[in-house]
């Protein structure tokens, strides 16, 4: 799936450093099918990935705290894969993957919710790659809609981009899922303006640091401490786009 929407990337990319709206797409690739699964894996607590998962682990899961239960699941490389599978499908059909999710601001959440601890500390880069294509999803909508212009200068788009991401993530910092219900207002502003300010720097490592602050810094539970383990054989051909490369 991702080496099919390589070509696609490349010409959204394209299309939006032109200053135009992204290219429509006809029809949506089959692949997007696994988008309501992946986020009810994200969404959920361990019982919903019983299926996936051996008994002992949806055992000793069910039992831990509700923000460590998906980590107890998805503990490997399957955790980032699926924040990479999201980051792939915003970027590729942003206004069909953001329709089976439910809105920006849910995906967004459930982001939040993984780097709150639910998800290995290892997937924060691709969770803010994942921020990084759910701000332009909100250009591409708002272009759809008429509410965005369609032809953007260079720090137009940054501005769009920064408030249609912020705009999801005060939705998700104000979601009763989001663990840390404890974050004050003054909090949740502070952070909503330094991510603002970050976007338009494109300074997507300073969001990272943002990130993990907000979420309570950085956690490890019992499945997910020390480094990721070995990329699996399907990993050695997939087009790896770190922070750096941004």
């Amino acid at each position: 799936a991702v080496t099919a929407a390589n070509s696609t990337i490349k010409a959204q990319n394209a299309a939006l450093n032109a200053g135009h709206a992204m290219p429509a797409q006809p029809t949506n690739p089959s692949w997007l099918n696994l988008v309501p699964c992946s986020m009810h894996l994200l969404l959920s607590d361990a019982s919903a990935a019983s299926s996936t998962a051996a008994p002992g682990q949806v055992q000793v899961a069910q039992s831990a705290k509700k923000e460590q239960q998906v980590a107890l699941v998805l503990a490997g490389r399957e955790a980032e894969l699926l924040v990479r599978y999201l980051g792939v499908c915003l970027e590729v059909a942003p206004q069909a993957t953001l329709e089976m999710c439910g809105g920006g601001g849910v995906v967004a959440m459930a982001l939040m919710r993984g780097a709150c601890g639910a998800l290995p500390s290892w997937t924060l880069d691709s969770t803010v790659i994942c921020f990084k294509a759910l701000g332009l999803g909100a250009v591409s909508l708002g272009v759809a809609a008429g509410t965005v212009p369609q032809n953007l200068n260079e720090d137009q788009l940054k501005m769009a981009q920064a408030q249609g991401l912020c705009g999801y993530l005060q939705q998700a910092l104000n979601d009763p899922r989001f663990p840390r219900n404890s974050v004050s207002p003054d909090a949740k502003n502070i952070f909503l303006e330094s991510v603002g300010a970050m976007v338009l720097k494109r300074d997507w490592s300073g969001i990272k640091n943002a990130v993990k602050q907000i979420c309570g810094g950085k956690r490890k539970t019992g499945v997910s401490q020390g480094p990721p383990p070995d990329y699996s054989p399907w990993e050695q051909a997939f087009d790896s786009r770190s922070l750096s490369t941004l």
